[in-house]
Formats: structure tokens, sequence, C-alpha cells
């Protein structure tokens, strides 16, 4: 009995003086586990009940704690939702044409935006082509806004304009109004180039890594409908967008 206390009393001596550490040789606390595994069954650590914890400590640096359909509390990468691409145009005072393709078929271009602002992944956006290469399989959320002017007066009512997103590697829009998942068309509002015409779009498509698309128009001739906005005091930088946000598997 003495033996056992003695036991005893080493192993609380040495909980309450040193640290501990589980995959690790280096311990930064009390107790340090170090999540080895991606999966749930690979986890270092399996938490059942109710768990809190103080959400002004935590910072995307850290791995997010989720619960999933078992109740079971796993571990997730900090950008299992995220965003993958922001990409706008870069700040320019030039005749502002030159921001799609020329004409694929159709009266279909590709839009292309110049200025990638972030990337989850280098490389995944062609500023040259206007495709975005997917990394990651699941269901992606894509938001696109056009600011054109309306450079040769045409009147209110009387343009097409349709803005939308390809089908999964339908990178030249080859097969017409096929080539879109989803898309926006109405008449033009303005009426003069000195007043804006903002067209948007948004949707959520399910794709494979290594898939394809892109963002298009159709029946907007670039010099027609330019994005030189900074000719009505509005930056182009700052008023065209493409968001592409990974949602989930």
């Amino acid at each position: 009995m003495k033996k056992n206390f003695n036991l005893l009393a080493v192993v609380f001596s040495v909980s309450a003086f040193s640290q501990v550490g589980i995959n690790t040789v280096a311990p930064q606390a009390k107790l340090h586990i170090n999540n080895t595994g991606a999966l749930a069954q690979a986890s270092a650590l399996k938490i059942e009940g109710e768990i809190q914890i103080q959400s002004d400590a935590v910072t995307p640096a850290y791995r997010k704690l989720l619960l999933n359909a078992n109740k079971d509390v796993v571990s997730a990468p900090a950008d299992a939702v995220a965003f993958k691409l922001l990409s706008v145009f870069t700040a320019s005072t030039d005749a502002g044409t030159a921001y799609m393709t020329a004409d694929l078929g159709s009266e279909i271009r590709r839009v292309l935006f110049n200025n990638v602002r972030y990337e989850a992944v280098t490389g995944s956006f062609n500023t040259a082509t206007g495709i975005f290469t997917v990394n990651s399989t699941g269901f992606f959320k894509i938001e696109v806004g056009l600011l054109v002017r309306n450079a040769n007066n045409i009147a209110a009512g009387t343009a097409a304009m349709r803005l939308g997103v390809s089908v999964a590697n339908e990178t030249n829009f080859q097969n017409g109004n096929a080539s879109f998942a989803f898309l926006t068309q109405r008449l033009n509002q303005s009426t003069a180039a000195s007043i804006p015409e903002c067209i948007q779009v948004s949707g959520i498509i399910y794709l494979n890594a290594g898939e394809q698309i892109a963002v298009g128009t159709r029946y907007m001739n670039p010099t027609a409908w330019p994005i030189n906005t900074e000719l009505i005091n509005y930056k182009r930088e700052n008023v065209n967008y493409l968001t592409i946000t990974y949602l989930t598997q």
C-alpha cells in the first residue's frame, strides 16, 4: 500500500511540474496534443459531449473544431470554407475594352479579370485566359459583378446584356447557350455614357478537382460597353469583381 501511494505521488508530481506531449517531443503546454491525422478516425483527440472554447482566442491560423454527423468533435483545415479566389481589374485609364476576349462565336466572350487579390493556390486562375482551374472537389459559390459604360449612347431597354459562368471545362463557350451553367440577362437601363450600367450574377456549382470554368458575356461588345468607368468617377478596381468561395464537398 505504501509503494502504491509513493508511485501515485510521483505521478502527481510529474504532471504538476512538467509538460506532456502526444505526437510531439517539444510540448508547449501542460498537455500538448499534435493532431497528425486529417480524418476523424486518425485524429489525436476525440471528445464526446459539450465543448466550449474562448472564441476571441481563435485566429485563422488555428484548425477548426467541428461536430460531425455523429456529434463527435473533429478537426478541419482553416480554409474548409474559404475564398479560393478574389479577382478584380487593374486600375487603369485606358479605353477599357480589353477586359474581354474576342468573339468566341455567337457573340460570347470570356471576361478577363487581370488582378488577383487573393488566391488559395497559386496559378489556379489564368488572368490571360480568364479560366479558373479547380483544385478541390466540391460545391463552389461564384459571384460576379461588372460595371460598364454605355459608350454608344444606346437607348434604354434596347440592348440585351447577358453575364454568366460556364459549365465545367467549357473553356471557350463552344456550345452557345448550353455553355452557361448559370446566368442573368436583362435589357440595358442606362441612356448615355455618363450613366453606369451594373450587371451581376451569382450561383453555386459542383466541380471536380482539375475541371475549369470561366465567366462570360453575350451580346456585350466591349467597345459599346467598356469598363473605363473612371470617366464617370467610378474606379474599375472597386466596382468589378469575381469571387469564388469553396463551400464543402
